[in-house]
């Protein structure tokens, strides 16, 4: 039987894996494109920017989107659009740009705990962390997986509160049958070259209130309106011609890239589920994940052997994998003064999670090695549970 390279037998990939590829092919009229727009001298605030909305806001089923220079510059403005106060309810296992950009608007988190098979935010916890300082909920989908909308609106209508959803992952991901985009006051794509639709770097604000898109767009060019006066202090946020024109030409492979990925994450599961300690991301009624990322999570006392230990044996098979979210965001230095409550089920996730590499140029027999590979450690793992044999 074949042993894990790093019990001396070979690696499963000659060449690193990587975690995540946009690999974009050769593209002549891309190219031709974007030297057009350097001779133009127009790089901001041009015609592929305004056509890069409109699809999107086509695609989306929304009323408006608004490009951005980042996600986080798209939650910080739509925070700032919304003129909140005191706290925000935010899930505590997420990636901290979520939190990052309440902090960075001078609001306060209050951590949620997580739901123990979705790995969203648990709209029950949440409720429960509502005070009469609490402004608004931001919810996260979380690996691409829609939280339970539903419920988040039917609790913020009850408490008065605000809706906001960091969907950074989320690029085509539908909930009842619905892409989301329009939910809660205003959803925040991130377009970065992990993600579904990449224009390089950038952001995508989503809503259907016309007054917030106002602001949104006020926001990202520094406060100012169109007669020249700054309404308030803004950001610098626009998204360049030239990177309007990837996203341009990538969005109409988006179905294509959604379809490859949910494939890919199907063949993961076929191929996993009788390994004894792994599980996966549940989705509620009604959801669809983008499968942005294909997480794991570990049961260290099922499986034998710690996510970690399991981290570190896959990169010694040249697979990259990356512990999202692991620490959770409140363990951070930058949150560790915000109090909270205990949360158990962000704890286990994050000592379990394991994203797995995933995108649409992954081939189907990668896939398979990587499986491999897993169930060769599960087989091993007696091996690695004694040092000094280990790394």
């Amino acid at each position: 039987m074949q042993k894990p390279a790093i019990l001396g037998g070979p690696r499963a990939f000659a060449n690193p894996l990587p975690f995540s590829n946009p690999g974009f092919a050769p593209c002549p009229a891309l190219l031709e494109k974007m030297k057009g727009i350097m001779e133009s001298g127009i790089l901001s605030k041009g015609p592929y920017v305004e056509e890069f909305e409109s699809r999107c806001t086509q695609f989306l089923d929304v009323r408006h989107a608004i490009a951005v220079s980042s996600c986080l510059s798209g939650l910080c403005l739509s925070l700032q659009a919304l003129d909140l106060s005191g706290e925000v309810i935010v899930p505590a296992f997420t990636f901290p740009a979520a939190p990052g950009s309440i902090v960075q608007c001078g609001l306060t988190p209050a951590f949620a705990d997580c739901h123990p098979h979705t790995f969203n935010i648990d709209p029950h916890h949440a409720e429960r962390l509502v005070t009469p300082k609490t402004s608004a909920i931001m919810a996260v989908s979380n690996y691409g997986l829609p939280p339970d909308i539903q419920l988040l609106e039917e609790i913020s209508e009850r408490h008065s509160l605000k809706l906001i959803s960091d969907s950074a992952q989320a690029f085509g991901a539908t909930y009842g049958r619905k892409m989301v985009g329009g939910f809660g006051s205003m959803e925040v794509f991130s377009l970065s070259q992990s993600k579904i639709l990449t224009t390089g770097e950038g952001g995508l604000v989503t809503t259907n209130d016309n007054a917030l898109a106002e602001k949104i767009r006020q926001g990202r060019n520094y406060g100012k309106s169109e007669s020249g006066e700054f309404l308030f202090a803004g950001l610098s946020a626009r998204l360049s011609e030239l990177h309007a024109l990837m996203g341009l030409e990538l969005l109409a492979s988006v179905p294509d890239f959604l379809q490859k990925r949910r494939a890919l994450a199907n063949l993961y599961k076929e191929r996993l589920k009788a390994v004894e300690g792994v599980r996966f991301q549940t989705a509620g009624e009604g959801m669809e994940s983008s499968e942005n990322y294909f997480p794991i999570f570990i049961d260290g006392k099922k499986f034998g052997l710690h996510r970690d230990v399991v981290w570190q044996a896959l990169a010694k098979e040249n697979i990259e994998t990356r512990k999202l979210f692991s620490p959770p965001a409140y363990q951070h230095p930058g949150f560790a003064k915000f109090k909270r409550e205990d949360l158990p089920a962000t704890e286990k996730a994050s000592e379990e999670c394991l994203a797995l590499p995933l995108y649409p140029r992954l081939e189907h027999e990668e896939v398979d090695k990587v499986c491999d590979t897993m169930e060769r450690i599960y087989r091993w793992r007696d091996e690695f549970r004694a040092p000094p044999k280990l790394f």
